[in-house]
């Protein structure tokens, strides 16, 4: 099995996927590898990008809150903050003194309600604006949501410091999408991670896959990166994760496509020499 992130991994800057990496998935569907795309967008934003007949099996989304079976477009798996796992998440941030969205329920995560500070952040502000459309007016805490989404400045210990202030939650740093910088948070359910989504994704092939390639590029993958039995990073990951786990060329580079070459090279590898013993 072969997952990947999708932004900063298996899309270049422009977020187009290189043909290079798409005839690497090509490939794998040929040899009857399956292909999951890992990604933190909602659906509708996935949907954006992964155009009807884009060669993939699996698409989970939200960061492991769905789970979409592409073949029929079926929805196979979800998972919701429920009304008091909503209020914990909300207090934690309010004191703080953190911007953060609260994002619908899948299937519908595109959809927020805000929630500023006197003085949003910048990048908060940008988000805002650019998902203005689906902003719920109000400003009322949900009974349910995906996720949480919280927006600032990088600021050392503030993930360790959410994540001993909500056990019962997942914890994800990432970086923003939108100015490359900022520093993002995502809360979801404890069950909730892009490596759990793979597992349900795994559970349900008709032959549990021996080996997995998972190919990242920021932190929302490390628990993905961990879990893999093959874990690979694009050279435009951060420091700390290349130093971490082997490196391929950046994702304008078609680093995606070289991970593959040299999984299916290992893969071919240990099999002939389990061949010749």
């Amino acid at each position: 099995m072969v997952v990947t992130d999708l932004d900063g991994t298996l899309l270049d800057a422009r977020r187009v996927c290189p043909e290079a990496n798409r005839e690497a998935l090509e490939g794998l569907g040929r040899l009857g590898v399956c292909r999951v795309v890992a990604t933190g967008r909602s659906l509708h934003a996935a949907n954006h990008v992964l155009t009807p007949g884009f060669p993939i099996d699996y698409l989970v989304f939200s960061a492991g809150a769905g789970v979409v079976r592409m073949a029929d477009r079926a929805l196979l798996h979800r998972a919701s903050l429920n009304a008091e796992g909503v209020r914990r998440a909300a207090d934690a941030l309010a004191a703080l003194a953190l911007d953060y969205v609260i994002l619908d329920p899948v299937p519908d995560s595109h959809w927020f309600t805000g929630f500023p500070t006197p003085t949003p952040h910048p990048d908060y502000r940008r988000r805002r604006e650019l998902y203005a459309g689906f902003e719920h007016p109000g400003g009322c805490l949900p009974e349910s949501a995906c996720q949480f989404i919280a927006i600032t400045a990088p600021r050392e210990g503030l993930v360790e410091d959410l994540r001993g202030r909500l056990p019962a939650h997942t914890v994800v740093r990432t970086t923003s999408p939108l100015d490359h910088s900022s520093l993002w948070i995502e809360l979801f359910p404890a069950s909730v991670s892009k490596a759990a989504a793979a597992r349900f994704v795994a559970a349900g092939l008709p032959q549990a896959p021996t080996r997995v390639l998972a190919v990242g590029n920021d932190f929302n993958d490390l628990d993905l990166l961990e879990w893999a039995t093959d874990p690979v990073v694009v050279g435009n990951a951060p420091a700390e994760l290349r130093a971490r786990f082997r490196t391929v060329a950046d994702h304008g580079g078609a680093g995606f496509a070289e991970a593959v070459e040299g999984f299916l090279a290992s893969v071919a590898a240990k099999a002939g020499g389990q061949a010749g013993s």
